[in-house]
């Protein structure tokens, strides 16, 4: 949800303690999260028990700028009741934990890192019909791919499978039905998402009414089924969780971009948007790459670098003119990985079968090309960190698939 809102936190876990040792006692490690966060947040006194200190989180939401801190503070009442009503439905489903994860539900990211996602710690994947939503994007789809457009399109393809016909109301008997063809362990936790993401939904449509300012397109059919998602992590059954201590330690470690600094010549709210529309950053292991193939397919069309399936080369080789002028030496190096690549790529793809949704030729090049520009990056702009070296010495152990 960073990606669609750049308001300041109104709880932020930089001044909280660490509670590393917070959660020892906890058997299921998605309850171990859990502990910690509650324990970050008790620290701050913002928690009590298991119950939550409006007044204080209330002087958190005080301390934002004028133009957020009214939204803000409606947002925490909102919320308070909201957990309430969390908390009883947890009771009646005889949901048992040693930290309560409605505390736990404020954060997705691992020790407040917004470059991690803790959904990628439960591998539960929604598998709703993929063909109407690329229908839907394909009518909706602007040059911008703005957030509006972002709604828009989730909007009609939640029409389109019957979830929210008219893409106003949510068809619990579609949902309920959908819920029955669940493998046995997850039909617990999405009917319990089901009410807490119900309520939720309650709470947002009577927010929009009364808002002034109207979107072009209902936000509730994205944000409901994005709430579902998130529930479902929070109560993720036991035999779908994996172990997020390799995960940590990948977020810990250092990102190709933090070793080579090298400019971006796909814009990054076109990128931010593109990706909303395919999931977000939390794409499960289960479809990154089908996934991956859409998002960069997206931002390639809108900067007609990609033409009905087809790289142009020209446009490509014009818009790193464009972007990389002062830097001969990136440049050049560029412009050679982009001439290898497209040549690469397209030899690949014209010997494989074609295959359904999209296309896989963008996220190839994209992707040789990212491969191409790290290993040859110019010393000038390069980290020469034992991090760094170390990361460019496991990629050119890695069977280079271009």
């Amino acid at each position: 949800m960073d990606q669609c809102c750049q308001a300041e936190k109104i709880i932020s876990l930089k001044d909280a303690d660490e509670c590393s040792d917070a959660a020892d006692d906890a058997t299921e490690p998605h309850h171990k999260m859990m502990c910690s966060m509650h324990c970050k947040l008790q620290s701050l006194g913002v928690v009590n028990g298991d119950e939550i200190v409006q007044e204080k989180v209330l002087e958190y939401a005080d301390r934002l700028e004028d133009g957020w801190k009214d939204t803000a503070k409606e947002i925490v009442k909102n919320c308070v009741d909201i957990v309430a009503s969390m908390k009883s439905q947890m009771q009646e489903h005889s949901h048992h934990m040693k930290c309560s994860p409605v505390i736990a539900i404020v954060d997705f990211n691992f020790d407040d890192d917004p470059k991690s996602d803790a959904q990628l710690c439960c591998m539960v994947e929604h598998k709703f019909p993929q063909e109407p939503f690329r229908k839907c994007y394909e009518q909706h789809k602007t040059p911008s791919m703005d957030n509006d457009t972002v709604m828009c399109i989730h909007q009609c393809y939640y029409d389109a499978i019957g979830l929210f016909p008219g893409g106003k109301n949510i068809e619990a008997a579609n949902y309920l039905k959908y819920r029955d063809e669940l493998e046995p362990a997850l039909q617990k936790p999405f009917t319990y998402a089901l009410l807490v993401c119900g309520k939720i939904a309650i709470k947002l449509i009577e927010h929009f009414a009364a808002s002034p300012n109207k979107m072009r397109c209902n936000p509730i059919p994205y944000l409901f089924n994005r709430c579902l998602m998130e529930v479902d992590m929070v109560n993720c059954p036991k035999e779908h969780w994996i172990n997020c201590l390799k995960v940590v330690a990948c977020f810990n470690s250092k990102h190709p971009k933090d070793c080579c600094q090298l400019p971006s010549l796909i814009d990054e709210d076109l990128l931010r948007n593109c990706k909303n529309l395919y999931g977000g950053e939390q794409l499960q292991r289960t479809l990154i790459h089908e996934r991956g193939k859409c998002f960069v397919e997206c931002a390639l069309n809108a900067t007609g670098t990609l033409v009905n399936g087809v790289l142009d080369q020209a446009k490509i080789l014009q818009v790193i003119v464009t972007e990389i002028q002062n830097d001969p030496a990136v440049l050049q190096l560029f412009q050679a990985s982009t001439l290898q690549c497209i040549q690469s790529v397209t030899t690949s793809v014209h010997e494989q079968a074609p295959a359904p949704g999209c296309s896989k030729l963008g996220v190839d090049f994209v992707g040789c090309v990212n491969i191409r520009n790290f290993l040859n990056c110019p010393q000038h702009i390069w980290s020469n960190s034992a991090q760094c070296n170390n990361l460019k010495q496991f990629i050119l152990q890695c069977p280079q698939p271009f």
